[in-house]
This record gives C-alpha cells, sequence and structure tokens, in this order.
C-alpha cells in the first residue's frame, strides 16, 4: 500500500467509524467486567459476614454470587461476538473493499 493510500484511508470516515466503534466496546465492556470481579473480590475481603449468610441450609450467598458473576461474564462476552458478527464485521468489509477496490 502507498503512502497516500494509507493517509487517504485513515482519514477515511468508515475507517474512523470501526477504530471508534471498537474502542467504545471494549471500553465499556471491559469496564463492566472490572466492575463485576472487583466489586465481587472486594466484597468478599470487606464484608466476609454477608457472604457467610445462608441462602439454604448448605449454601451461602457468596456461591449464588459467584455464579452470578461467572454467568455475567459469559453474556457480556455473548454480546460483543453479536456485536462484532452484526456490526463490527460489516464495518471491516466496508473498509476492506475500498482498500481492495
Amino acid at each position: 500500500m502507498e503512502k497516500v493510500k494509507s493517509k487517504e484511508l485513515l482519514n477515511d470516515p468508515s475507517f474512523k467509524r470501526l477504530k471508534k466503534g471498537k474502542w467504545v466496546m471494549t471500553v465499556i465492556l471491559g469496564f463492566i467486567v472490572m466492575v463485576l470481579y472487583y466489586g465481587f473480590i472486594l466484597m468478599m475481603a470487606y464484608n466476609k459476614p454477608f457472604f457467610a449468610n445462608k441462602v439454604t441450609e448448605n449454601i451461602t450467598v457468596g456461591i449464588p454470587l459467584g455464579v452470578f458473576v461467572l454467568a455475567a461474564t459469559i453474556g457480556i462476552t455473548a454480546v460483543y461476538v453479536l456485536w462484532a458478527n452484526n456490526t463490527y464485521d460489516n464495518l471491516v468489509n466496508k473498509v476492506r473493499e475500498k482498500i481492495t477496490g
């Protein structure tokens, strides 16, 4: 690729949208995951009596909360995959068409 085409690509609105969209999704979903994980760990470290409360005879509050954190992480991954397959890949294909002609 020539330097002129590289500069044109970097200034292309589709490429800018592609770059911004990926960054926004990464920041938002990454922030949510960090809040979930660090919130769970900090709550476990500083509020042990809460985690010791029993939900049933053999299950404490910590187990359902841990399962929730895992399930939420899987859900966030699914959101990213759906977004990437439906939005991001379409933008990548548009940019690729502009490059290859």
